[in-house]
């Protein structure tokens, strides 16, 4: 019974796990034609303003179980990613930083 109960709690973490990775993948892509359409209009590439309203705006849809801490982090963190991906001189290779974030 736990056996069959863990396996189809876990089979629904490995289809929201591939939702999540799908998802993410379209944010970088929107991201990508975000910062495209800036370059081409000479608009400055970051704003921190939007990355803040962001974050407001994520933290105050927020209704758990992740904190408030927790989701300013995670999309900190997809703000880095973001950056990083559009750096002329981003490669494959991750930072010792990014390593440690990868074994989690």
């Amino acid at each position: 019974m736990a056996n069959d109960k863990l396996a189809e709690l876990r089979a629904q973490i490995d289809a929201a796990n591939a939702e999540l990775l799908r998802q993410l993948n379209r944010r970088l892509q929107l991201t990508d034609a975000i910062w495209k359409t800036k370059a081409e209009a000479g608009l400055p590439a970051r704003v921190p303003d939007r990355e803040a309203s962001m974050l407001a705006s994520l933290t105050s849809a927020n209704k758990g179980p992740m904190s408030d801490a927790e989701v300013r982090r995670v999309f900190c963190l997809l703000f880095r990613i973001a950056v990083h991906h559009m750096e002329p001189e981003a490669s494959e290779a991750a930072s010792p930083r990014e390593a440690r974030d990868d074994q989690v």
